[in-house]
């Protein structure tokens, strides 16, 4: 019945073998993302083996009813699940949350889980159930491996034997476990052992029985727990005919802006038995029979040529239906467009740190999302901002060393709706108020030739236009190499390079490169 101790360990060390075979951390890095969770996959797994595929118990695999002693710890809702697409869902209760496994598909899928949350699990030492706080990855792998998956080696034999335990809100609860070897695994002894209080021991299965009790119609998922609620036989009336949907149908509304758009969704019901029905397992809400049509805003999109949408009546099992439709074109990245990039170079930040602010706006259409990226040269990333905050200035943009300065901006998440600038980067420098133009000067220190950037940088140093010297031509051919500073000491002073090429053509060695700081 609990494997899943075996599961986890088999997930861990793929992990640990996958990161090790990449040339990447990014693997291991979204994993202490608190949006990816192995362990709720994990967790996952195991709860799917417990239920079939309409979402109802199996029932040698929920021998006690109870899913802290038939799993190993109940979740405190609600909590909030994450999609592979980066959306959540709100999880109300534990019907809820098996709704959704089983509504899974290899396109959309749970990944992850927010942090903390609070489960409800047995603690032996104090008899009694406990709440605890999980409020990471690593706490969450730490709970699984306290559970005692596949430790237990059970007989298959019925011979029940039932314990009293402590709720969390000081109750008392009758626990009924198959026979005294499963009790024993989850901590208890034969001095723990009650009189169970009836010999009923019925399986999860739902073939649907009804009695009149008081003038009303009541519903039992099996004849066996309507005997255990005391009826026989002869109480059995007709039930109410099944629940049922009919004529499920969606209109497409426009899209929206984040390539989302709005559905409304309308259908017939007969006999829901429940005010209440769920869209696609509660990942696009809950909603009341009464106020269909419902308008279901955001519904995003799969990707797929056709959408679909699955709706079923809440608590009420194998009641449900499912519409499929043409998907709209809500993909505007094509139409995305960026125009009038300017910036506004403000003036250099103090203590010479070799920064300024930097203001930038821009024009854009159909971005399909809400937030931009800014990257400088080679694609380096500088941060993400909001398009609605614009203009948005960076207040420690640092200068490239270069004589242009450049950026260039892209919606996020939206291909090829990018544009670029550049303009005359200004001398905020480290140290020396000096232009970024690479301009050579040599001077000679003793016996070595130091070639500065430009005549500035050399001044800084102390030298005059007097101690220039001609500058060796082949350290010269150093000025095609990208700005990328490295420092040396010289007599006691540190000079500052344009670049590792040049403090090389200069005779000076890696092991002369200190920090320029």
């Amino acid at each position: 019945m609990k494997k899943l101790k075996l599961f986890v360990f088999s997930l861990l060390s793929a992990l640990v073998v996958l990161s090790a075979c990449t040339n990447s951390d990014s693997f291991v890095e979204d994993l202490s993302d608190p949006q990816e969770s192995a362990a709720l996959r994990a967790a996952i797994e195991q709860l799917e083996t417990l239920y079939d595929d309409q979402g109802n118990p199996i029932s040698d695999q929920q021998p006690t009813g109870n899913l802290i002693f038939d799993f190993c710890f109940e979740f405190v809702y609600p909590i909030e699940l994450i999609y592979n697409n980066g959306t959540t869902v709100t999880i109300n209760g534990l019907q809820d949350l098996i709704a959704v496994i089983i509504n899974q598909t290899p396109e959309l899928f749970i990944v992850g889980i927010e942090y903390p949350f609070d489960v409800i699990v047995w603690n032996p030492a104090s008899d009694q159930l406990e709440v605890i706080t999980i409020n990471n990855e690593a706490e969450f792998l730490d709970l699984l491996e306290s559970c005692n998956f596949g430790d237990c080696q059970c007989p298959n034999i019925d011979d029940p034997v039932c314990v009293e335990i402590i709720t969390g809100n000081g109750t008392t609860e009758i626990i009924t476990f198959q026979n005294a070897c499963f009790a024993e695994c989850e901590g208890f002894t034969e001095d723990d052992f009650i009189e169970c209080p009836n010999d009923c021991d019925c399986p999860a299965v739902f073939e649907p029985v009804c009695v009149m009790s008081a003038g009303a119609i009541l519903q039992f998922d099996n004849f066996c727990l309507a005997q255990c609620a005391g009826f026989d036989q002869g109480d059995l009336v007709d039930c109410p005919n099944d629940c049922g949907i009919f004529d499920l149908e969606v209109e497409v509304g426009e899209c929206n802006n984040d390539g989302t758009y709005n559905i409304i969704l309308n259908f017939e019901v007969q006999n829901p038995g429940n005010d209440f029905f769920a869209a696609n397992g509660n990942i696009l809400g809950t909603f009341a029979i009464a106020e269909l049509p419902v308008t279901i805003e955001n519904y995003p999109q799969t990707g797929e040529p056709v959408d679909f949408a699955v709706v079923c009546i809440n608590d009420q099992p194998n009641c449900c239906a499912d519409v499929e439709w043409q998907a709209p074109d809500c993909n505007s990245g094509g139409d995305c467009a960026i125009s009038n990039l300017q910036v506004e170079v403000g003036d250099c930040n103090p203590a010479a740190n070799g920064t300024y602010p930097l203001t930038i706006n821009f024009d854009v259409e159909n971005p399909g999302n809400d937030f931009f990226d800014v990257f400088v040269r080679n694609e380096e990333y500088i941060g993400t901002y909001l398009i609605a905050d614009l203009p948005v200035t960076i207040e420690e943009f640092e200068v490239s060393g270069l004589p242009f300065d450049f950026v260039e901006v892209c919606i996020n998440d939206v291909q090829n709706c990018c544009a670029e600038t550049e303009w005359e980067s200004p001398a905020c420098n480290a140290d020396c108020n000096c232009p970024a133009t690479f301009d050579p000067v040599c001077v000679e220190a003793g016996n070595t030739i130091i070639t500065y950037q430009n005549e500035c940088y050399a001044i800084c140093d102390g030298w005059t236009p007097n101690n220039f010297v001609n500058c060796p031509s082949d350290c010269l051919d150093c000025m095609n190499e990208p700005y990328d500073p490295v420092c040396v000491e010289l007599n006691g002073a540190i000079i500052t390079y344009y670049n590792a090429c040049l403090a090389l053509c200069d005779g000076f060695t890696p092991n002369d490169f200190i920090n320029c700081n």
